[in-house]
């Protein structure tokens, strides 16, 4: 009987510990990686160097729209918006005669982040936003180095940053 209830304790023990890791709840460390969706749910993080889209929204302005996986940091199943925090920044590389740096600025957004499947949290529209009057056409962008970058903080206070560098796609 006392070896069934050591036996009965680790088996519990062993069950708790593996659900232990939430890649939907809030953690120590949490990740965020910016990228694209494939499909309806899938996540291809974005490389250096990969060509990225420059979007026009219906209202005015552009920029690209990219997703968001985190791990680590509260995410939902509902539709329900939850509080947090999503800042983008856009750096455009070389964009004067001195080669300086232009950051397009802060672009703060407050959107849900869904749970998917239970393996990863999905933000599916992180706007990384560019200056309608200086950027107003694809060609306008077309080939230059840009790199984007991101900070979230989940209603917890678990926070995560990711940068990569891309290019602008040439578009037809």
């Amino acid at each position: 009987m006392r070896a069934l209830s050591l036996v009965t304790c680790v088996i519990v023990s062993l069950l708790l510990h593996t659900g232990c890791e939430d890649p939907c709840a809030s953690a120590a460390d949490p990740t965020v990686e910016i990228g694209r969706l494939v499909g309806t749910a899938s996540f291809e993080p974005f490389a250096s160097g990969d060509e990225v889209m420059l979007g026009f929204a219906p209202q005015g302005g552009s920029g690209v729209v990219a997703a968001l996986r985190t791990i680590g940091m509260s995410a939902h199943e509902t539709l329900i918006i939850f509080p947090r925090t999503v800042t983008t920044h856009l750096v455009i590389e070389g964009t004067d005669e001195n080669g300086a740096r232009e950051v397009m600025g802060d672009f703060p957004l407050n959107p849900s982040v869904y749970c998917v499947d239970g393996t990863f949290g999905l933000v599916t529209n992180a706007i990384f936003g560019l200056d309608p009057e200086r950027y107003d056409s694809p060609a306008s962008v077309a080939g230059r180095a840009v790199t984007l970058s991101v900070d979230v903080e989940d209603e917890n206070g678990a926070s995560a940053s990711d940068s990569v560098d891309v290019v602008f796609a040439d578009q037809q």
